[in-house]
C-alpha cells in the first residue's frame, strides 16, 4: 500500500449470514489490479461463520479490517458503520456477495484522478450463485439511454424516474461536506436515497463496460414487496420535502415523456374498458401499475398472474381480486380473447412471459414500455399535479 494511513480508496461491505459468498467477494476485491486499497467489513449481528471468515482476513491482510454489531441492526445502519470506518480519498461499498472485476478500480480511479471527477459508476452484469452470467446488465434498464463512451452524466434525473444504480466509486469529501448518509428508516431502499443525495449535488462518470457483477441467488431472489411499498412511502415523503425544487425540473425536461405517456395511457384505456384482462407479473411494478392506472379508471383486471404464490395471495387479498393465474397449464384454461397486460421491467423478463402467452395462442398482450414506468414513477412522486 502506497500510504499506510489514507488508502486511495475504502471500499466497505455491509454483511449479515454472509458466509455463503463472502469468501468470493473478498477475493474478487484482493485479485484487484489497483491495490492501494483497504476494505471495512461490517457484519451485523450473524448467527453463521460470518464472524470468524472476518476475523480470519484481518489476520492474512492488512489492508482488511473488521467491524462487529452486538446485534442485526439492519444494512442501512451496516452501511452507516461502513462508511464511518473508511479513512480513504474516495469510497464504494458492494454487496457481500458481489464481484468487482480485477481492473474496476484501476478504471474509475484513472477517471477520478484524470477528469477530477466527484463520482463514478459503471454497467454492471447479473450472475448466479456459480458465478455464471444470466446475460442481463444494468444498462437495460435506462432504455438505451446511458452514453456508450466514458462521459460526465447528470443521474438525478435518470434516478428520480425510477432507474437505478448499484454502487459507485465517490470522493468522500463531498459525502461529509454535504453530509449525505444511508437513511436508516429505510429498509430497502436506503441506498438508492443515497446515490440520489449524491447525484443532487454532482455529476457522475459514467463506464459503458460492466465492471461489477451482481449475485441473483435463493436468498435475494424473494421481493418484499410490501416492504418496498412501506420504504417507498417513506422514501417519497423525503425527496418531496428535499427535492421538490429539482423534481420540477425534472418534469420540465420530461414534457416529452409524460406527453408520449398519456398517449399510451389513453390508448390502453381504450384497449382495456370493455375487455377482460389479466395482470402479468403481481412485483413492485405491478402493484404500482395497479395503484396508478387500474384504481385510477377503476377498470379491474378479471385475472392476476405471479409465480410467486405468496405474493399471490397477498395481493389479491389486499385488492379484493379473485382470478389467481400461478402455472402455464392453468394458462390454457383461459379464454384466448383475453388482453395480457404485462406488468413487470426487466425486458427479459416480458420477453420470457410474452412468448409464453404466444404459445398458448393469446394475441392480446402489450407490455409497459420503459417510458410509461418512468412516467408512474413521476406520478406517485407529484400525484395528479404533473400538468
Amino acid at each position: 500500500m502506497r500510504k499506510m494511513d489514507k488508502p486511495t480508496v475504502s471500499i466497505f461491505i455491509p454483511c449479515y449470514n454472509s458466509a455463503q459468498f463472502l469468501e468470493k467477494t473478498i477475493n474478487s476485491i484482493i485479485n484487484q489490479t489497483f491495490s492501494d486499497w483497504e476494505l471495512v467489513l461490517v457484519d451485523d449481528g450473524s448467527t453463521d461463520k460470518t464472524k470468524k471468515m472476518i476475523r480470519d482476513w484481518t489476520k492474512k491482510d492488512k489492508r482488511i479490517k473488521g467491524v462487529f454489531h452486538d446485534k442485526n441492526y439492519g444494512v442501512a445502519k451496516a452501511l452507516n458503520t461502513g462508511l464511518k470506518n473508511t479513512r480513504g480519498k474516495y469510497v464504494l461499498f458492494i454487496g457481500s456477495d458481489d464481484l468487482l472485476e480485477p481492473k474496476a478500480l484501476e478504471v474509475c480511479i484513472e477517471i477520478l484522478e484524470k477528469e477530477n471527477a466527484n463520482a463514478v459508476t459503471f454497467d454492471v452484469e447479473l450472475i448466479d450463485e456459480n458465478d455464471k452470467s444470466l446475460n442481463i446488465k444494468l444498462s437495460e434498464f435506462f432504455d438505451n439511454e446511458l452514453p456508450q463512451t466514458v462521459k460526465s452524466i447528470d443521474l438525478f434525473e435518470e434516478l428520480i424516474i425510477g432507474k437505478f444504480l448499484h454502487t459507485a466509486v465517490i470522493k468522500k469529501d463531498i459525502i461529509e461536506n454535504y453530509k449525505i448518509v444511508f437513511e436508516e428508516k429505510l429498509k430497502h431502499l436506503n441506498d438508492f436515497l443515497f446515490f440520489l443525495d449524491v447525484a443532487a449535488v454532482t455529476k457522475f462518470f459514467y463506464v459503458p463496460q460492466p465492471l461489477y457483477k451482481y449475485r441473483r441467488h435463493s436468498k435475494n431472489l424473494s421481493l418484499d414487496t410490501k416492504g418496498y411499498f412501506k420504504d417507498y412511502e417513506i422514501f417519497r415523503e423525503l425527496i418531496r420535502k428535499k427535492y421538490s425544487y429539482k423534481i420540477k425540473e425534472v418534469l420540465n425536461k420530461k414534457k416529452n415523456l409524460l406527453e408520449k405517456a398519456q398517449v399510451f395511457e389513453s390508448e390502453l384505456y381504450s384497449s382495456l374498458k370493455n375487455s377482460s384482462f389479466l395482470l402479468a407479473g403481481m412485483g413492485f411494478g405491478g402493484e404500482l401499475f395497479f395503484k396508478n392506472f387500474c384504481q385510477k379508471y377503476n377498470l379491474f383486471p378479471a385475472f392476476v398472474m405471479d409465480k410467486n404464490k405468496d405474493r399471490l395471495e397477498e395481493i389479491c387479498k389486499s385488492y379484493d381480486l379473485l382470478g389467481k393465474v400461478l402455472s402455464s397449464k392453468e394458462i390454457e384454461k383461459l379464454p384466448s380473447h383475453l388482453f395480457v397486460v404485462v406488468t413487470v421491467r426487466k425486458k427479459s423478463v416480458q420477453k420470457e412471459i410474452k412468448n409464453m402467452f404466444f404459445e398458448k395462442a393469446f394475441y392480446n398482450i402489450v407490455s409497459i414500455p420503459e417510458f410509461y414506468w418512468s412516467f408512474l414513477m413521476l406520478q406517485e412522486l407529484v400525484g395528479n399535479g404533473y400538468n
